[in-house]
């Protein structure tokens, strides 16, 4: 197992245990990295806003929770959109030189 897939594995461990210790109130502990998400500070770490969506799909989640969440995805889909645009205008301007 490589480096990353450790890291990954370890991350999953830890997003499930939490959700297991804290049942319905993981939301809270979630929350908490809503803002990181939407600023992109996860972009690199697919794995790991995976695993904490997969854990929120587990609990019981209000509607309002539900349409936070979605907004959340989408917002989570338009900055790697946007990073993956600047790499593709990146590598051809580089390859233009």
């Amino acid at each position: 197992m490589t480096p990353e897939e450790q890291q990954k594995a370890h991350e999953d461990y830890r997003i499930k245990r939490k959700r297991e210790a804290l049942g319905e109130d993981f939301w809270y502990y979630a929350e908490t990295f809503f803002s990181v998400l939407q600023s992109g500070g996860w972009n690199s770490n697919l794995p790991s806003i995976s695993s904490l969506f997969k854990e929120l799909s587990k609990i019981k989640l209000s509607f309002e929770q539900k349409k936070r969440i979605n907004k959340l995805a989408r917002d989570i889909m338009a900055s790697l959109k946007e990073v993956n645009n600047e790499l593709v205008r990146d590598l051809i301007e580089e390859s233009v030189y």
